[in-house]
């Protein structure tokens, strides 16, 4: 199972990846722990003229939408974009979601606090 693993790219909770490319064939996994978190993953766009979209999904609980946050940097540090509210979560409970383009690389932060429960898994869908 792991080389077929290796050919998607795809990341999963407490793995490590290098940066990531949009794929929506994956579920990135990313992970919550108690008494807060700061992920950061670095992101890498093939064409910066094309609009991407990025989503954190199975978030949307009442202690979790208002104990998390998103925004995308750019490489000099600076902000490209905050992650906004789901007006309608769906079947895959979306929270945040933020579009950015003109930006060929730069690193995903996600701050979970220490009030976001429970604490555990939730998914990034980079489109």
């Amino acid at each position: 199972m792991q080389p077929l693993l290796a050919t998607v790219g795809c990341k999963y909770a407490k793995q490590s990846a290098d940066a990531l490319q949009p794929d929506p064939r994956c579920l990135q996994g990313l992970f919550a722990y108690s008494g807060g978190t700061t992920t950061r993953q670095k992101i890498t766009v093939p064409d910066p003229s094309v609009s991407h979209q990025v989503t954190l999904l199975y978030c949307d609980g009442t202690n979790q939408v208002p104990n998390i946050s998103m925004s995308l940097l750019a490489p000099d540090g600076t902000t490209v974009a905050t992650g906004a509210a789901v007006a309608d979560p769906g079947a895959e409970r979306a929270c945040l979601q933020l579009t950015f383009s003109n930006l060929s690389e730069g690193e995903l932060v996600v701050i979970t606090t220490a009030d976001y429960l429970p604490m555990g898994d939730y998914f990034m869908l980079f489109e």
